[in-house]
């Protein structure tokens, strides 16, 4: 299975269209690596709404390798809200 690792806490910005979709770039730290094969990273949920401005989510970070094997942590995320 994939070595997964995650920060304990992080904060996204949402955009003026009052969304944010994580990637990996949001998450300092984060990192997946597995002994043979190459590692897809996914988001759960993979993205943030308006109404998770000001809050905190819980968002999964899931890592599979091509074999099928996954690893994941959750990562409470503060959303900040865009300024006007």
């Amino acid at each position: 299975a994939p070595v997964l690792t995650c920060p304990a806490t992080d904060t996204v910005q949402l955009t003026a269209a009052g969304t944010h979709v994580f990637t990996v770039a949001d998450y300092t730290g984060l990192a997946a690596t597995d002994n043979c094969v190459t590692v897809d990273i996914t988001f759960q949920p993979a993205i943030a709404y308006c109404e998770d401005a000001e809050t905190t989510v819980n968002v999964t970070i899931v890592a599979t390798d091509a074999h099928g094997n996954v690893s994941t942590c959750v990562v409470p995320t503060f959303v900040d809200d865009i300024d006007p």
